[in-house]
């Protein structure tokens, strides 16, 4: 008697790394890629020191990303980049009706690599 063909659509998955320690981070290459920014649309209750505070003065889209410009409490403008979920997020979490604009909303941000 002949096995069942295997009918799963796609290829078959990666295989399953080695159980050593030793294994690479296969995922560093992408990481290094991404250049997004973070934001919050609440005060972080973690590492608050480590956040800056601004209001949104304009929003965006470019290279399939969204772009904030914050305006920070120096009077700089700072243009932050994100993926469309954050987006999502971050508007879901404003004191806001859907559809309306952040512009003049408070965000706290932190810029990649700071």
């Amino acid at each position: 008697m002949d096995p069942e063909p295997d009918t799963r659509p796609g290829p078959p998955g990666p295989p399953c790394p080695p159980a050593s320690g030793d294994t690479p981070n296969t995922t560093e290459p992408l990481r290094s890629r991404v250049n997004h920014d973070r934001i919050h649309a609440r005060e972080p209750t973690h590492d608050p020191d480590r956040w800056s505070v601004g209001t949104v003065e304009e929003v965006g889209e470019r290279d399939g990303h969204w772009v904030v410009a914050v305006r920070t409490e120096e009077g700089e403008t700072v243009d932050l980049v994100v993926t469309f979920a954050i987006r999502d997020l971050f508007l879901s979490r404003l004191d806001i009706e859907e559809g309306e604009s952040p512009v003049g909303e408070t965000v706290w941000y932190r810029k990649r690599g700071r």
